[in-house]
């Protein structure tokens, strides 16, 4: 009857192990602006829109018929870099601030009138201009903000990050009340306490290599496309370090669950 508790204990302590593995992965990673900001950084993410955002305001100044310096110079990468701050704070601390464009629309209109200062303009051609400068605003507008997914993801990360932190000390205490439970059935078999322990840490690591496995055969990471190719880039590399870390990490378990099964043994022996 013993060994059926420990077994029980030993098998929900591995289940208790992947759920602090689960839990510490997203929250310092997908979970934590910090992290996504970083990512972004490291992979150009922020030159990458500032290209996207270029070449849509080409394709309208094609159709404008207005000289294309119009449009040169209207905004730096470090405005993109501010611009997605903003972004990520409504998603990630549930804060509802709009993208302010009127900075660029000023600038914009201030070089339209300046490169057409010895035309003649018409209260037609004035309210294409107007037009137009809206339409150059709102390309940079959406973007950054992929107006159609922030609002789908508008505070949902905030939710999930609070409830997370209100049960979060219930999943890191798990483990160790679950050890305690183990070394009260085997406090007298040293050598089966360290080797179901072991067993536990093993079955976590074979867990985590299986589930690592899955990912890499059923979904074609390097072809991932998610709104646009810079966003895509930093979700692809994301993915593949956290699918990296979680590998290093399976492998010390592993490491560690085969000295603790030796260990266990050894002690069994010795203890004959």
């Amino acid at each position: 009857m013993k060994k059926i508790v420990t077994y029980g204990i030993s098998f929900i302590l591995m289940i208790s192990i992947l759920a602090n593995i689960g839990l510490g992965i997203l929250k310092n990673t997908i979970l934590k602006k910090e992290y996504i900001m970083q990512k972004m950084e490291e992979n150009n993410y922020y030159e990458n829109v500032k290209e996207n955002i270029q070449s849509g305001f080409e394709n309208y100044i094609q159709q404008s018929g207005l000289p294309e310096e119009v449009i040169e110079e209207l905004f730096t990468v470090e405005d993109i870099k501010q611009d997605t701050e903003i972004m990520l704070n409504n998603i990630y601390t549930n804060e509802n601030t709009v993208i302010d464009v009127e900075k660029i629309k000023t600038k914009l209109r201030e070089k339209i009138y300046d490169a057409l200062a010895d035309v003649r303009l018409m209260a037609d051609d004035e309210k294409s201009i107007e037009e137009f400068i809206e339409i150059i605003g709102s390309t940079y507008q959406n973007e950054i903000e992929h107006s159609q997914w922030l609002s789908m993801l508008n505070g949902q990360i905030y939710e999930v990050n609070d409830k997370l932190n209100k049960v979060q000390i219930y999943i890191y205490a798990l483990p160790i009340i679950l050890l305690v439970l183990i070394f009260i059935c085997n406090i007298k078999n040293l050598g089966e306490l360290i080797k179901q322990i072991g067993i536990s840490v093993l079955g976590a690591s074979i867990l985590i290599i299986i589930a690592i496995l899955i990912v890499r055969i059923n979904v074609d990471i390097k072809n991932i496309l998610i709104l646009n190719e810079a966003t895509s880039i930093v979700i692809r590399n994301t993915i593949y370090e956290i699918l990296n870390n979680l590998t290093g990490i399976s492998i010390g378990m592993g490491i560690v669950a085969v000295i603790l099964c030796y260990l266990g043994n050894f002690v069994k022996i010795n203890k004959k």
